[in-house]
C-alpha cells in the first residue's frame, strides 16, 4: 500500500520512496525505504518493512516537529491495522498481536485469522473458517457480535 488514511492523519509513499505524513502539516518520515505496507490511526503510523518487522511511530508533540518511533517488533508480519489507540498486526503464520497505546501488548484471541480491522479500543478480524472474531472495549457493544450472520473475507492481506 502507498498510502493510508485515519482519523487525523494521512500518510502517502512518493515514487522516490520516501514517506510523508500530514494532516495538520507534513512531516518526512524516517525508518525503512522498502515498505511492505502502510498503516494509519489517529496519530499513529505503522508500516512493515521488507523483512516483515513492525514499526509504529507518533508525534513528538503538537507542532509537528518529527515522529518519534514508538513500537518495534521483529516479525514476520504479513499485514498491520492502526487504529486511533489499538494497533494490531497479523503474522505470517496468520495469529493476531495487538499493542495499545502504551505499547503494552493486548490480550487477543487465539487462531488463524485471515484479514483484520482495529479501531480506537477495540479490533475485529476474520477467522480462517470465515467466523467473525472481535476483541477489547465492548463500550457501544463494540465486539458484540451479531448473531448467525455469515461473514465474507476477501482476498488474504
Amino acid at each position: 500500500e502507498v498510502v493510508d488514511a485515519g482519523n487525523r492523519r494521512r500518510c502517502g509513499t512518493r515514487a522516490d520512496g520516501t514517506r510523508r505524513w500530514w494532516g495538520h502539516g507534513e512531516v518526512p518520515v524516517g525508518g525503512p525505504q522498502s515498505v511492505q505496507q502502510l498503516s494509519v490511526g489517529g496519530d499513529r503510523l505503522c508500516v512493515i518493512d521488507e523483512l516483515g518487522g513492525l514499526t509504529c511511530w507518533t508525534h513528538v508533540d503538537t507542532a509537528l516537529d518529527g515522529l518519534q518511533p514508538v513500537l518495534t517488533v521483529e516479525g514476520p508480519f504479513a499485514a498491520v491495522r492502526a487504529g486511533d489507540v489499538l494497533t494490531c498486526a497479523l503474522t505470517g503464520d496468520q495469529e493476531v498481536r495487538c499493542w495499545d497505546h502504551d505499547e503494552e501488548s493486548f490480550d487477543v484471541p487465539g487462531g488463524r485469522f485471515v484479514d483484520l480491522a482495529a479501531a480506537s479500543w477495540h479490533a475485529c478480524g476474520i477467522t480462517e473458517p470465515g467466523r467473525l472474531s472481535c476483541w477489547g472495549d465492548d463500550r457501544f457493544a463494540a465486539v458484540t457480535i451479531p448473531p448467525d450472520e455469515a461473514w465474507y473475507a476477501g482476498a488474504s492481506p
